[in-house]
């Protein structure tokens, strides 16, 4: 339910930072929590006082942070934090995780804000030509008894179709709507999933990101001294992560049947194939759980940098698309008027 007093993304990221260094430094969480309500701002203290109430009465750290309407993989993040007894280590690798997504929605807000606003300066040209200026030229030709030239025509006729193109494309927009209202939001956990995992683009990064869930948090819960039919069966019980927590029930048969762990993953799981030999690589040197740990923080880094390669490539591809419309645009000008002077 949405409070009153709704806190934006970046005080978020500072309150699981600060409240995580508090912890780690030695205060319990309703220290840390009392210790920030005494610096922060009118609008944050009702939030911040209504979780004190929530933590008097029992509450876990993890029930508490859903007044904040946190991601869900976030709140999964510190309730295994809660689990395996680094809390503090929990809250801050979460706020960090949150800053990053957080970074990278700006990046491509800002990335592709210039070119979109590019584009709608040239498709305000666009009207304005087709209105005003291309009449005059179809005139005067048709009068002289020249003919246009082929791009000029070309152009008329793009110019001329594209509020079909227009209603194409919103067409699209709404089908693709109405099935994921309809159609793909009644679908199981793990159909959603494979839709996502097969989606160009979307699917990597989906992949990548399941399998940095499950692999830092399996590691976290082996170092805490649980088997991994034990840490499964927790990854079960907890919400909000969705294909993870399904797919644990599916792990757990394949291993009640006798099938090896690195086997299962490889064959009947949609996590990054790597996975499985890390595993296999860490049961044979009884290393697992570090193996574990230094692959997720690998995956992450690998996909940060996939992101910011992604960004790098979007925004030359809009500039070039703007650059080619620019180029057509000018050329459909200036060859009539070149037309014109050779027919006199």
């Amino acid at each position: 339910m949405k409070t009153k007093h709704s806190w934006n993304s970046v005080e978020k990221v500072e309150f699981l930072i600060r409240i995580g260094t508090l912890t780690e430094q030695g205060y319990t969480i309703s220290e840390a929590i009392q210790f920030f309500l005494k610096y922060e701002n009118e609008k944050l203290k009702p939030t911040l006082t209504s979780m004190l109430a929530r933590l008097e009465k029992g509450s876990s750290i993890s029930e508490a942070l859903v007044m904040l309407q946190l991601p869900k993989n976030i709140i999964s993040f510190v309730y295994f934090a809660e689990y395996y007894g680094n809390l503090s280590r929990g809250l801050i690798d979460g706020g960090n995780l949150l800053k990053k997504t957080l970074d990278s929605k700006m990046k491509f807000q800002k990335l592709i804000k210039y070119p979109l606003f590019l584009f709608w300066i040239l498709g305000l040209f666009l009207v304005i030509m087709y209105l005003y200026l291309f009449p005059h030229f179809t005139h005067l030709f048709s009068t002289l008894n020249i003919q246009l030239p082929l791009i000029t025509r070309l152009f008329l006729l793009f110019v001329e179709n594209s509020p079909k193109f227009a209603l194409v494309f919103l067409a699209t927009v709404l089908s693709i709507s109405l099935y994921f209202v309809f159609v793909f939001r009644k679908k199981t956990i793990l159909e959603q999933a494979k839709v996502y995992a097969r989606t160009p683009i979307i699917g990597n990064y989906y992949r990548g990101m399941i399998t940095y869930f499950f692999s830092i948090n399996l590691s976290c819960l082996m170092k805490s001294g649980l088997a991994i039919y034990d840490a499964l069966a927790i990854f079960k019980n907890v919400e909000g992560l969705g294909y993870i927590s399904k797919e644990a029930e599916n792990m757990t048969a394949h291993l009640e049947s006798g099938e090896k762990l690195q086997n299962v993953l490889l064959y009947n799981t949609l996590y990054c194939k790597a996975l499985a030999y890390i595993v296999e690589h860490g049961q044979a040197n009884g290393r697992l759980d570090e193996e574990l740990e230094h692959y997720s923080q690998w995956l992450l880094n690998d996909l940060e940098a996939k992101m910011k390669n992604l960004f790098m490539i979007i925004q030359p591809i809009l500039f070039f698309l703007i650059g080619i419309i620019i180029l057509l645009m000018f050329v459909s000008i200036l060859l009539p008027v070149f037309s014109l002077i050779n027919g006199l």
